[in-house]
């Protein structure tokens, strides 16, 4: 019986498997070259001069040497020296691949002291790549390779061919070299110490690419700290970035006043690489976060460790690190999304600006505006309106990584924008109404008496219902009636409500209004934007009932709904009280009303559940809208105590609209639906309470898992959002 591997003369290593050769990424140094480069070679055999045996050398794995045809068994090829050579590890790249290969036995023997000697045989299967290395060096003058036994493999062919024999008098390592790459974002990281043991703190978080967690030690001496990073092969390391955590706590910045870095080698040692690497000083008792260090001497490292901390805090002193990188070559000026966003700073929009004029970003990277909270001033298209003197507008900008296509969106960035005035600060102030108004600008202590004023002018027919509410609504206030004239012209003492556009930005909810000595005069490009003109002078006779001072406004909303949801169910309200809070909402400029049309009491475990459940029936529920709906019964959900007909609710909204306030009706379901389901009880939840409250029973659900109960609520929603002319026409 033979044997499958014989050690003749030295124990071995056989590794095999590797990557193919033409990537391998090798160290090979000067001082330990490939030996078999400079050998004299000879062959048995070979096929065609293209395959003859110095293609086995030749230190190109594109050729081979290869056997001549039916030629396997007994071939060879020998390497010779010009003097003996210390040999460690010999490398073959035989032509076949693994799934391929027709080789099932080869030895190696080497002439030493004048004698050939076998030291390394094997009797089964080749690999395409074997790397053998011997335990201990041998001298030798020649190295000859032969094949034991061999077949045709897959493709029949009884042959052999050997791409490359190389030999070494050092072991080979494989060392990861590629560059721009964080080699510790796939090592295997491992801490001395986590913060309470939390999850959230542990080591992981120093290598997951997130700049916003951390692994943090716990608060044991910080000379014993360390994080380890681990490679799976060798690695090449030339800069080193530890982001240490931007404390909120004293002191500020990094408490990390010094550390070390130690690796382990290739000979297995564990070395420094850095010691008692010196931080830089930010204040008396900081230092920096974001540390850069560039290793004189590149080294080959199995592992990593960041440790010997030196630290000073009177509090909170541990260790905080939110990203451990590695890299195998300088980076210089590396960009990350995180760090160009970190760059754009706070701005100023010059008055000769008509366009946002966008930051400048790294090469590699793009940007556009994201946004801006005053729209008026710079709109979404970059266009620049300037206000009547500075302002600050909050700007968002959307930043892409052009090579991975990962984009991110800024905080707010606040930038001023220049205005066409300068602010007199012994001039009028800014009238207080609510909310506060967007642009002020005035040159004078004036006033504009308030009894000089007798009429309204407007421009448009438009106008005409909201200057009809303004003079009621001022006469109640101030005890003046003032009369209405339409006229194209603005006038002296009078209210001038104008439809123009003051600009191109302000929108139809914004307006201006110059306050002079004889007039006041207000334009907007539409109804709603000089209702709101008309509210701003409502709250201004609050402030002063004798005067107005003189200036210019510019104002506009910040938020582009401006709402409050009001619950008409649970309590009967009448269409009256309902007009006064939409027209107490416009006083205040707010533009949206939900109104809360159906509900039930909620508490139904007070009622009972199970075969008692039907007994919350019983609890107080409306539906206030008219309906045409009912049962087979002939019942209605509709509230028996207060609703609203459908005419009556249609002509609310469209007459709060001309006014600028949208109304929002709300139908509640599939929940807090007792009118619904007291009145189709095949829809409702049954037999099941609530998993908040064990005794609260669900017959106020609609069950949607029935196709009937989606038809249902379809029923309810299509009488008032379907036909010629819906109740719900929006």
């Amino acid at each position: 019986m033979k044997k499958r591997i014989v050690h003749v003369l030295l124990i071995v290593v056989i590794v095999v498997n590797m990557l193919a050769f033409p990537n391998l990424n090798l160290l090979r140094s000067p001082e330990n070259p490939n030996l078999a480069l400079d050998a004299t070679i000879s062959a048995s055999s070979y096929e065609v001069d293209a395959t003859n045996a110095s293609k086995a050398i030749d230190g190109d794995v594109n050729t081979h040497w290869g056997t001549a045809q039916n030629r396997a068994k007994d071939e060879w090829i020998n390497l010779s020296f010009d003097e003996a050579k210390t040999v460690k590890q010999m490398s073959l790249l035989f032509e076949r691949s693994d799934e391929n290969q027709n080789i099932t036995g080869y030895k190696i023997e080497g002439k030493i002291n004048g004698t050939f000697v076998t030291i390394f045989e094997k009797y089964e299967k080749a690999k395409q790549e074997e790397k053998i290395v011997l335990t201990e060096s041998i001298e030798v003058t020649e190295l000859k390779l032969t094949i034991l036994d061999a077949t045709g493999g897959t493709i029949n062919w009884v042959n052999v061919g050997v791409k490359e024999f190389e030999v070494y008098a050092d072991e080979v390592v494989k060392v990861n070299e590629e560059v721009d790459v964080n080699h510790v974002r796939e090592a295997v990281i491992s801490a001395s110490t986590i913060e309470e043991n939390l999850d959230r703190l542990n080591a992981q978080k120093a290598n997951d690419g997130n700049k916003d967690t951390r692994w943090a030690s716990d608060y044991t001496s910080l000379t014993n700290q360390w994080l380890k990073a681990d490679f799976d092969e060798y690695t090449k390391i030339q800069e080193l970035h530890i982001y240490f955590l931007n404390r909120d706590v004293s002191p500020n910045n990094s408490n990390i006043q010094s550390f070390s870095v130690k690796y382990t080698n290739l000979a297995g040692e564990e070395v420094y690489a850095l010691q008692n690497y010196n931080n830089t000083s930010v204040t008396e008792n900081s230092w920096t976060t974001d540390v850069k260090v560039k290793l004189e001497t590149p080294i080959i490292a199995k592992n990593i460790t960041l440790c010997d901390f030196v630290g000073v805090a009177p509090s909170y002193n541990n260790i905080s690190i939110r990203e451990f990188e590695a890299y195998s070559n300088e980076q210089g000026e590396r960009y990350t999304l995180d760090t160009v966003i970190a760059t754009l700073q706070a701005g100023e929009v010059p008055i000769s600006d008509e366009t946002f004029q966008l930051p400048v970003v790294p090469e590699g990277f793009d940007i556009k505006l994201n946004g801006a909270d005053l729209e008026q001033i710079i709109a979404s298209n970059g266009k620049v309106v300037h206000p009547l003197v500075d302002k600050t507008v909050q700007v968002s900008f959307e930043v892409t990584d052009l090579v991975t296509n990962e984009s991110k969106i800024t905080s707010d960035i606040p930038y001023v924008v220049k205005g066409r005035h300068q602010a007199d600060e012994g001039a009028n102030e800014k009238p207080v109404v609510i909310p506060e108004i967007q642009e002020w600008t005035s040159n004078t202590t004036d006033t504009l008496d308030i009894q000089t004023i007798d009429k309204v002018v407007y421009t448009n027919d438009s106008l005409g219902t909201i200057v009809d509410e303004f003079i009621l609504d001022y006469e109640s206030q101030t005890g003046i009636t003032l009369t209405k004239e339409k006229n194209d012209s603005e006038q002296a003492n009078a209210f001038n409500f104008i439809v123009d556009a003051p600009d191109n930005l302000l929108g139809d909810e914004g307006y201006t209004m110059d306050i002079l000595a004889d007039r006041v005069i207000a334009r907007s490009e539409s109804t709603t934007g000089n209702m709101y003109a008309m509210q701003t002078i409502l709250q201004m006779n609050k402030q002063n009932r004798l005067s107005y001072n003189i200036g210019s406004m510019r104002d506009y909303p910040r938020f582009k709904v401006r709402g409050f949801l009001f619950d008409v169910a649970r309590k009967p309200i009448s269409m009256e009280l309902i007009k006064e809070v939409s027209r107490t909402m416009r006083y205040y400029k707010m533009n949206d009303l939900q109104l809360h049309l159906s509900d039930n009491y909620i508490f139904l475990e007070k009622y009972g559940k199970g075969d008692q459940e039907n007994e919350a029936f019983k609890a107080y529920d409306a539906f206030r809208l008219e309906t045409s709906l009912t049962n087979d019964e002939g019942e209605s959900p509709t509230a028996e105590d207060y609703y609203f007909t459908k005419e009556e609710f249609k002509t609310y909204i469209n007459s709060e609209r001309s006014m600028g306030m949208r109304i929002v009706p709300e139908i509640d379901v599939p929940a807090h639906a007792n009118s619904f389901t007291k009145i189709w009880p095949e829809i409702m939840v049954k037999n099941k309470v609530s998993s908040l409250n064990g005794n609260r029973p669900l017959i106020d659900h609609i069950d949607v898992s029935k196709q009937s109960a989606i038809d249902k609520i379809k029923e309810i929603f299509d009488e008032y959002t379907k036909g010629a002319d819906p109740v719900f026409d929006s």
